[in-house]
């Protein structure tokens, strides 16, 4: 492995004369971003071509380096970025290399899911119907669907059944837009926009096109080997009181208390195994959690017991109070998560700090953008 600055001392040694602010950053993200492929250099050079996310968790971990997800909170936008496990300083991933974008790891974890459903199959071949899909996820209880909408089918996760009672999928999704959850709810294609009994709703944060996740599971392909479109067929089965739907005998009640488990505190089921996850869900169970304000001004969950950072959004962790520690990891205030992820900022009297006001000193920032490598706040 290369020295633990992850590229900041190499640098900042150069003999040069002093360079500015301005370039200095860009010479040390160069730096840094240059050291990471050399550890990286298999995937870089397509030595090194994993089958599963289980595979490139390993391989990272090896070059001690994780990755993890992190949200834009204005744009909402998502990007990975690789951390150095020694130093625990950030960079995008995507700037090292394309395959560890946000989208190409949500593909290979998605693939990974589809696998453990058909394993070697074409998808064609291993559902053989619509129905056939549903029994087939519900047989391995996966927690993975497809599901449709205008005609574009979908792979990821599944956070609820449509039901045949309209007030509990109406409960779904009200309860899904309270969240700030963007789902897909399939939906009949009749005139009326109702939401399809049987029907899988799924996460779209989580979710990918079908045929981006397997090329056979393109919807026109499946659509023509089942012989009738996936609404059409959920359609019918509703239509006919007799008949027993598959689905809605495994659907089951979204609570609010499955949702803050779901979608703000841990979800094991988007994780892979001994790994803290990248941005799909954390387990924080036995951490002392605390939050940090970085130099830059950026808040960073922390684990006090472990003294490193816990890989989620300060939103993402429980409800409750946690105290904010200061750059040097001085008590400073503390701030509130409430049930629906917002943040309030209180002083070490428990006054409330108005949004408008900075939580971080010019100088100190100054001095910081002096010393220190580019931050990954975003």
């Amino acid at each position: 492995l290369s020295g633990s600055s992850f590229g900041v001392t190499k640098a900042l040694q150069s003999t040069r004369p002093a360079p500015t602010v301005k370039e200095m950053l860009v010479e040390t993200m160069e730096y840094t971003i240059e050291e990471a492929r050399d550890r990286l250099s298999g995937i870089v050079n397509g030595g090194f071509i994993p089958e599963s996310i289980n595979e490139l968790y390993e391989y990272l971990r090896e070059r001690s380096f994780s990755i993890e997800t992190r949200i834009n909170k204005i744009t909402g936008d998502a990007a990975n970025y690789l951390i150095d496990m020694t130093t625990q300083r950030s960079i995008p991933a995507a700037q090292v290399d394309p395959m560890l974008s946000r989208e190409n790891m949500l593909k290979l974890w998605l693939q990974s899911q589809l696998k453990e459903q058909i394993g070697r199959d074409t998808p064609a071949k291993a559902f053989d119907s619509w129905s056939g899909m549903s029994w087939t996820r519900d047989s391995i209880e996966s927690k993975f669907g497809y599901t449709v909408e205008k005609n574009q089918g979908y792979f990821g996760r599944v956070i609820g059944v449509v039901s045949d009672d309209p007030a509990e999928t109406r409960q779904i999704i009200s309860e899904c837009k309270r969240r700030n959850i963007d789902i897909i709810v399939p939906r009949d294609n009749n005139g009326t926009g109702q939401p399809v009994a049987g029907l899988p709703i799924l996460a779209r944060n989580k979710s990918m096109k079908a045929e981006l996740v397997d090329r056979g599971l393109k919807y026109s392909v499946l659509a023509e080997k089942f012989g009738d479109g996936m609404i059409e067929h959920y359609s019918k089965m509703a239509d006919n009181s007799n008949a027993t739907n598959p689905d809605k005998l495994a659907a089951t009640e979204i609570s609010l208390e499955r949702f803050n488990s779901m979608f703000l505190n841990q979800d094991s089921s988007v994780q892979a195994p001994q790994e803290d996850g990248f941005g799909f869900g954390i387990s924080i169970e036995e951490k002392d959690a605390v939050v940090k304000v970085a130099n830059d001004g950026q808040l960073i969950a922390w684990d006090r017991s472990s003294d490193s950072e816990i890989p989620t959004a300060v939103e993402g962790l429980p409800y409750g109070e946690y105290e904010r520690l200061d750059a040097r990891g001085v008590l400073s205030g503390y701030i509130t998560v409430d049930d629906d992820a917002r943040v309030s900022h209180y002083d070490i009297n428990h006054r409330e700090i108005p949004k408008s006001l900075p939580m971080v000193d010019r100088d100190e920032l100054q001095a910081f953008k002096l010393h220190q490598a580019p931050s990954s706040s975003i």
